[in-house]
């Protein structure tokens, strides 16, 4: 006990001395001594983030989660300057995307999670009953997983599968709804991202629609997790899905036989960036585009700002 208050006696008289050592050096000195302790801080910054690093990478389970969520609420009442004097235009959307990961040397799994939902409104006239015109968008759930015996450091066989469905809204889920199981190979070249390929696919497209069409094919799927600079998280997943032939109709549906159906193609990028203002907590950008036969002939796309928290 004794050696321990002597240690802090002289730690501290340390400390005192070299705090009056400063007050008696001139401009340059100050800024030399302050040049030192700044120097010190960085090396111990790069020292931190080294071993956040092999963290990071440490056999065993890791999980990430990002999301955004915007909203636009507008209301007048007998505004004479709106071209509808009583009317309201509201509309929220939030996107959530999850990740739980499993990797060690030989082998690795990958499960995440896309769920996007929003609500839009108006009602051109709100003294009339009857008036509002709410509508669902987006409208999407995305589970997935991916698993990998590594044959090399960053080369892997893999097989898995992933889901795709609208959730709200009547006669939505499963109609169309998208399942994907297949083999090939997944790169890794750093933890943050991956690149999928399996030549050896099957796609079943579900819904009440006769012109919905199974495939054997190609599926493809990237993605990508990091905080690119201090503060901004940047969440990218792209996939497609490349059919081998096109599916015909057959006497059996009422259609001439011979006729194409739509093809099972598709393919969907999306982007989510989030900047941490206040523990994970900021501002968030989501922007995605999606091209799928089944839905629309017409590439489709969204955007949204709002409000994000990135774990």
């Amino acid at each position: 006990m004794r050696h321990l208050l002597l240690f802090i006696t002289m730690f501290l008289s340390l400390g005192f001395a070299q705090a009056q050592n400063w007050e008696g050096l001139d401009l340059d000195g100050l800024k030399s001594a302050k040049a030192d302790k700044e120097a010190m801080i960085a090396d111990a910054e790069a020292d931190i983030a080294a071993i956040q690093g092999l963290m990071d990478t440490y056999p065993g389970w890791t999980n990430s989660l990002v999301g955004t969520i915007g909203g636009n609420f507008n209301g007048f009442d007998n505004w004479i300057g709106n071209a509808d004097i009583n009317s309201t235009t509201n509309s929220i959307v939030a996107d959530l995307i999850g990740a739980l990961r499993y990797n060690d040397d030989k082998q690795f799994l990958y499960n995440e999670a896309a769920v996007a939902l929003g609500r839009v409104s108006s009602d051109t006239n709100t003294l009339e009953p009857g008036s509002q015109d709410p509508s669902i968008a987006p409208n999407k759930l995305n589970l997935s997983s991916l698993y990998g015996y590594k044959i090399m450091k960053n080369l892997a066989l893999s097989a898995g599968l992933q889901y795709n469905t609208g959730i709200l809204g009547e006669n939505i889920f499963n109609n169309p709804g998208r399942l994907d199981i297949g083999a090939g190979v997944t790169w890794t070249p750093f933890d943050a991202f991956y690149l999928m390929v399996h030549p050896l696919n099957y796609n079943w497209t579900f819904g009440d629609n006769p012109a919905f069409s199974n495939a054997a094919g190609a599926k493809i799927k990237a993605g990508y997790n990091r905080e690119i600079l201090k503060g901004i998280a940047w969440v990218s997943i792209l996939e497609a899905f490349l059919p081998y032939s096109t599916a015909t109709f057959g006497p059996e549906d009422g259609i001439l036989a011979g006729t194409d159906k739509p093809s099972s193609s598709f393919y969907e990028w999306t982007n989510t960036f989030a900047f941490n203002v206040w523990k994970g907590i900021g501002v968030g950008v989501t922007y995605g585009i999606r091209k799928a036969d089944s839905e629309s002939s017409e590439t489709q796309s969204r955007y949204s700002v709002g409000l994000s928290y990135a774990l």
